[in-house]
């Protein structure tokens, strides 16, 4: 793949790994990956034709997969001046995520009561896998002390117990 840029490497990875993956769900896995790693930064604007261009495919699948992660609230979108749309990632303020935190864990708890209620619903054995991969990630973090490239990591790992426990 010499001389592809890291979009069109990262979606044909994922198209190989799911090859029945429609286009514009794995363009947005990529830019989640980009959006959590921060590649892209906060308050950074999005470009769809650059973004369509980078991964070698149309506006279309881009526009779709940026409109989801919107809806998922990592990318805000305007409305310009002649009915144009920007787009722009997630920024946020010390104090927005502070708040968030203690949202998310008085929500986290509640959550926690009602699959501990469930547990014959979720997978234990995944549960423990994962529990696994947690304390990896994080004993991989303590002892490297690269936490920006491990800001992905911990994200996946946080997306997938949601996932398991939803």
């Amino acid at each position: 793949m010499s001389g592809e840029n890291i979009y069109v490497e990262e979606l044909k990875r994922r198209q190989r790994e799911k090859p029945f993956i429609r286009l514009s769900d794995a363009i947005y896995d990529v830019l989640l990956d980009a959006i959590l790693s921060s590649h892209f930064k906060p308050g950074e604007k999005l470009n769809i034709s650059d973004i369509a261009d980078a991964m070698q495919a149309s506006r279309t699948p881009v526009i779709s997969a940026v409109e989801k992660l919107t809806k998922d609230g990592l990318i805000c979108k305007h409305r310009e001046t002649g009915g144009y749309r920007s787009y722009e990632v997630f920024k946020i303020d010390n104090e927005s995520l502070a708040s968030l935190f203690v949202a998310r864990k008085a929500i986290e708890v509640a959550a926690a009561g009602i699959c501990a209620s469930r547990r014959a619903v979720i997978d234990l054995k995944s549960m423990k896998s994962l529990a696994l991969d947690f304390k990896v990630t994080w004993d991989k973090i303590s002892k490297s002390g690269r936490h920006s490239q491990t800001n992905l990591e911990k994200a996946q790992l946080d997306y997938r117990f949601h996932e398991l426990i939803i």
